[in-house]
């Protein structure tokens, strides 16, 4: 009897070796067109790794960051990040795939496509950071970032702060913007924001 969606077919781990040999953890459940599936952080489990989560009609890949969770290796930039997706895309014989990624995955996500936009069919971005050099924007995140609720997460420092130091590098290269205005790679943004204080949130598309 084939899954449902109440009944999704329960996930699978596998083990794949990156190019330096450093052993990832990826999970996947799911049948139909593949989707690899990036999770925030940067430095994070894979906290989105769960069948009921994957897209319906998709096969769903969950690969674990190196550095954290069930994945080998320590910190790294987002260089090495993108070739370990490249390797276990090769791994697991797909030839090219959608990428879906949530907050920090969403810019890997856009990363990906620009550096590898033969291997992805399109990206969506959910509630991502951008690629902007907000300063303010950025000043008022993280002056507010204790009033959060710890959601409970494993995550690594060392990850984390390797991962970002890269992005921000990345973010202020001079062809960044003239790359992205050139890229033939559907990308579709969703970030949802509060209208106000009692107001229902509404999502916004770009």
């Amino acid at each position: 009897m084939s899954p449902s969606p109440e009944r999704p077919e329960a996930l699978r781990s596998l083990t794949v070796s990156a190019d330096d040999g450093v052993l990832l953890h990826v999970g996947v459940a799911g049948f139909g067109p593949d989707v690899v599936v990036l999770s925030g952080g940067p430095g994070c489990v894979h906290y989105l790794e769960d069948e009921r989560l994957g897209p319906t009609g998709m096969r769903s890949w969950f690969p674990e960051p190196r550095g954290v969770g069930r994945s080998g290796g320590g910190p790294h930039d987002l260089e090495l990040a993108i070739t370990d997706l490249e390797a276990v895309r090769r791994a697991v014989g797909v030839e090219r795939w959608v990428v879906l990624g949530h907050s920090w995955g969403s810019d890997l996500a856009v990363r990906y496509a620009l550096d590898h936009p033969d291997r992805v069919r399109s990206v969506v971005g959910i509630a991502g950071h951008g690629l902007h050099k907000d300063r303010e924007w950025s000043e008022i995140y993280h002056s507010r970032q204790h009033l959060e609720a710890d959601p409970g997460i494993v995550w690594e420092p060392d990850v984390h702060a390797a991962l970002n130091a890269s992005f921000v590098a990345w973010i202020h290269e001079p062809d960044l913007f003239r790359r992205l205005a050139d890229s033939e790679v559907w990308v579709d943004l969703v970030t949802e924001l509060c209208r106000g204080e009692g107001e229902a949130p509404y999502t916004e598309r770009c």
